[in-house]
């Protein structure tokens, strides 16, 4: 619990706030600012003065560690209580990362390039150009059937990671069934989309995948659309795998 005035000097604080904190923060002499991010104070006590309490989470000055501080005015202090929430926010990261993204490769999942579509279709036009491109892998099944899913997962983390390096962070990759990816190319025109996948045609046929003593090489296909205003998803990726 703290007590602090208008400028964020902390008056009075107890010795869990300084087991939290340190034990300056129990000497009256310390600022809420010595310890927490810019601007956090500010938002708790711009809050504050239009609402009787404030709930507020931010992080500390060296964002190392999230804290939530649920506060009231009074007499021209402020007063409350501040909790460390670093656990909470970092597994609820995790959560959001794991429903995002495919445990296998790190590829996004089908419900987050989906969603990312959804943006691509509203904000589709000349101005903002966008293709779809649809991944399909050649002679990935022989892989399975003859050395296993162990040696196939294997091939395609390291068949993302190239995908993913040679897209750069502008587009996005994710994957939406055992051999087969979507690739959402921002900012492309059809034709500057089809430039890149050829460019990775070629990129993924001239390699050779390395699992242990085994080396495999795996050939891809790729069809392209353009994005525009108005489609539903299913049919854009419909319309990119035809």
């Amino acid at each position: 619990f703290f007590t602090a005035d208008a400028s964020g000097r902390i008056l009075r604080a107890n010795p869990a706030l300084g087991r939290l904190l340190g034990r300056q923060a129990l000497e009256g002499k310390s600022r809420w600012q010595d310890f927490f991010e810019p601007g956090a104070w500010e938002s708790l006590r711009g809050t504050l003065l239009g609402n009787s309490r404030a709930q507020l989470r931010f992080q500390s000055a060296d964002h190392g560690a999230w804290y939530e501080a649920r506060a009231s005015i009074g007499d021209g202090l402020i007063e409350g209580s501040i909790e460390d929430i670093t656990e909470a926010v970092t597994a609820n990261r995790k959560l959001m990362y794991l429903a995002d993204h495919d445990q296998l490769t790190g590829a996004l999942s089908r419900r987050a390039i989906e969603q990312a579509l959804r943006g691509a279709i509203n904000s589709a036009g000349a101005v903002t150009p966008c293709a779809l491109a649809y991944v399909d892998l050649d002679r990935f099944k022989t892989v399975n059937d003859l050395f296993g899913h162990t040696a196939g997962d294997e091939v395609l983390r390291q068949l993302c990671a190239k995908m993913v390096k040679a897209l750069g962070n502008e587009h996005l990759l994710g994957r939406i069934g055992g051999d087969e990816f979507l690739i959402l190319l921002r900012g492309m025109s059809l034709t500057e989309a089809t430039d890149r996948c050829h460019e990775l045609v070629s990129l993924i046929d001239g390699d050779i995948f390395r699992v242990q003593d085994l080396a495999f090489r795996i050939g891809v296909s790729f069809g392209v659309v353009e994005v525009t205003q108005g489609i539903e998803v299913v049919d854009l990726i419909s319309a990119a795998d035809r």
